[in-house]
């Protein structure tokens, strides 16, 4: 299937997280209004505030996030964590849609987690978690056997992991297990 494509003035073109061509009709609005709102910032002088949010993506999950943790690839079908992949997946997508969304094709980028679990849960390890995560939402296109991802392949905030060069990770107690990952641009990294 053939990815729906996006443009910002001055940017080029660019997949959009893998949206489908010929989606929902109320995609279509969500992006005319997203560039027109930026278009008209950019007339009044406050570029720098439209041009943030755009570069900059935060969306919730349920459930624990896959964890990087054996030799077999999470983007596999085989592997124990292949619904984890699926669920942030979508949620990435859903997110790309609702904020406009552009994928970082190069420059740096930075990754945010908050994970929430009950006190009778116990979370793996951090470093695990935050492998997982960056390995799922890099560009998939140059991956191997990931056919059974279907469009979910096409999904990516950032081109590669090696762009992540500021992290940040916090657990919170919470009722319901879950995380929030954020995905922003980094400036004036040499």
């Amino acid at each position: 299937m053939e990815s729906a494509l996006c443009c910002l003035r001055g940017s080029p073109l660019v997949p959009c997280c893998g949206l489908v061509a010929g989606a929902e009709h109320q995609t279509t609005k969500i992006l005319e209004k997203r560039i027109d709102r930026i278009l008209r910032a950019e007339i009044t002088g406050q570029q720098s505030e439209a041009v943030s949010a755009v570069n900059e993506i935060s969306f919730a999950v349920e459930g624990f996030p896959p964890a990087k943790n054996e030799a077999l690839s999470m983007l596999g079908t085989g592997h124990s964590h292949a619904p984890r992949v699926r669920l942030l997946l979508e949620a990435a997508r859903r997110a790309c849609v609702e904020h406009a969304f552009v994928p970082v094709e190069k420059g740096y980028v930075s990754l945010d987690v908050v994970l929430r679990a009950t006190a009778d849960e116990a979370a793996w390890d951090a470093t695990n978690y935050l492998g997982g995560i960056a390995d799922v939402l890099e560009d998939k296109s140059h991956r191997c056997a990931i056919e059974h991802l279907r469009d979910l392949a096409d999904v990516w905030l950032y081109r590669n992991d090696r762009q992540i060069k500021q992290i940040t990770y916090r657990e919170r107690e919470s009722d319901k297990s879950g995380y929030t990952v954020t995905v922003r641009t980094l400036t004036g990294l040499v």
